[in-house]
């Protein structure tokens, strides 16, 4: 095909190349397309001028080259053309028929494919720097912090973050899952333990507390290695708030936690304590640990800051200064005595505790140690320890925290000595010494017969090999 008749060919409407064809005996086509090569064909035989094509009308039925009749040789050419187009007709025909039938399956094949996820997170990130850019460059360190603490918390349902939200009560299962939670995705908050197992009532009135305009706060009490602090690590977790864990000692001092002047440059300045600082933080939980071992002019002054009241605050004698509790930080206390001392010798140096500071949290937990089944499948997932040699210390451990409330041991084995003993196995330290290790030289000597009789009583080493495959 000569490529500029081609070009000319197909400049013309559609109506001007019917009437072309129908000049050379060819019947008319409803795509221009299927006109265009025969018509240049035709230019290219002699059998018709592109100034012939040009003028030619609709009503014309006759040849428009010779008024003589047709020759042979043109009848001829008028065959091969109309068999050229009755050819590219058929090739038009089957190409549509067969780019149907792909654009079918094509639509069968995606309506049964699920859409591949597009991962737009880099581009967003990329877009939202961009945007920062300007402001990072002139804000300080202060501006950025105090712009990501009014960030406000997302409300989300209990069960998108909690895997329990069951438990029965009065005969009734209690379902909180639909209950709207917030959920603050503080940086600061801490990690997450997939294996933490709530008490599924406990949580669901910290829930409650923490969902009042001033949270109210909650007091839990227990043994040692029940769980206490790790409840409330594992609820700020989820919740994505930071934690503020204040350990009490009968050391502490007001100005440890609160504040106090120090000296800066040769000059006397007043500079906040933890306790202040995390006061100020949004969403923040604040964890007063130990609480039985403060001196009572401490607890003076945690009186002001835990009422739950939008006036709660702080007094700054040194500056005059008030600084209020943000109304979003919340109050929680763990302690062995449940704040009103030790009658047991266990919990030496603890102190009877203000009734007036105790009654300002309005929820008290009472936690107690695991199931053993639980508490075995706990150091299982924790160190990998066999299941049944796990068994085999949760027993030793339920004995030995019976021997301590009869005051025949000076404290129960913590959670955290069971771990160690089944990491101290489970690494090939022979059993013997790895209890010795991790128990019983934790204690007094005057307990180690004591721990050593449990352990015998408990503990078949032989049978415990075999647990672990030995």
């Amino acid at each position: 095909m000569h490529q500029p008749t081609a070009i000319e060919v197909a400049k013309l409407s559609l109506r001007c190349l019917n009437a072309a064809l129908v000049s050379l005996g060819i019947e008319r086509v409803t795509d221009k397309a299927l006109a265009i090569p025969v018509l240049t064909d035709a230019v290219e035989r002699g059998m018709i001028s592109l100034a012939a094509i040009k003028a030619a009308v609709d009503a014309p039925v006759a040849p428009a080259v010779v008024d003589a009749p047709a020759s042979d040789d043109f009848i001829t050419l008028r065959s091969e053309l109309r068999l050229g187009l009755d050819l590219l007709k058929s090739k038009v025909d089957a190409d549509r028929a067969n780019m149907t039938k792909d654009i079918s399956i094509l639509a069968a094949e995606l309506r049964d494919t699920p859409a591949e996820p597009v991962d737009v997170s880099a581009a967003v990130a990329s877009a939202v720097a961009a945007i920062l850019a300007p402001f990072q460059a002139t804000a300080t360190p202060a501006v950025l912090a105090a712009v990501a603490a009014s960030v406000p918390a997302a409300k989300v349902k209990a069960r998108t973050v909690f895997d329990n939200c069951l438990y029965e009560a009065d005969g009734e299962i209690v379902d909180f899952g639909d209950m709207e939670v917030s959920v603050w995705n503080d940086p600061a908050a801490p990690a997450r333990l997939d294996d933490y197992v709530f008490n599924a009532r406990y949580l669901h009135e910290s829930l409650i507390a923490l969902g009042h305009a001033i949270p109210r706060n909650a007091w839990l009490a227990g043994e040692r290695s029940t769980g206490k602090t790790e409840f409330v690590t594992q609820l700020a977790s989820r919740l994505g708030r930071k934690l503020v864990r204040i350990n009490f000692d009968a050391q502490i001092e007001r100005a440890d936690f609160v504040g106090g002047n120090t000296v800066e440059g040769g000059d006397v300045v007043w500079k906040a304590g933890v306790m202040t600082q995390a006061m100020q933080h949004a969403g923040a939980i604040i964890l007063l640990d130990e609480i039985s071992f403060a001196r009572p002019e401490s607890i003076a002054v945690l009186q002001s800051i835990c009422e739950t009241s939008v006036h709660r605050a702080v007094q700054v004698n040194e500056t005059g200064e008030r600084i209020a509790v943000h109304p979003s930080v919340a109050f929680f206390c763990a302690d062995n005595t449940n704040g009103y001392g030790d009658s047991t010798g266990n919990f030496s140096g603890t102190r009877d505790q203000n009734s007036a500071f105790v009654d300002r949290f309005s929820y008290t937990f009472k936690f107690n140690y695991l199931p053993a089944a639980d508490e075995a499948n706990l150091i299982y997932k924790r160190t990998g320890l066999a299941v049944n040699a796990a068994t085999v210390i949760v027993k030793f451990a339920n004995i030995a925290r019976e021997k301590s409330k009869a005051g025949m041991l000076t404290q129960p084995p913590s959670l955290r000595q069971l771990f160690a003993w089944a990491e101290a196995v489970r690494d090939g330290v022979p059993v013997k010494n790895a209890f010795e290790s991790s128990v019983v030289m934790k204690y007094p000597e005057d307990c180690w017969a004591e721990l050593w009789a449990i352990f015998t009583a408990t503990v078949n080493v032989a049978q415990f090999k075999k647990f672990l495959g030995k």
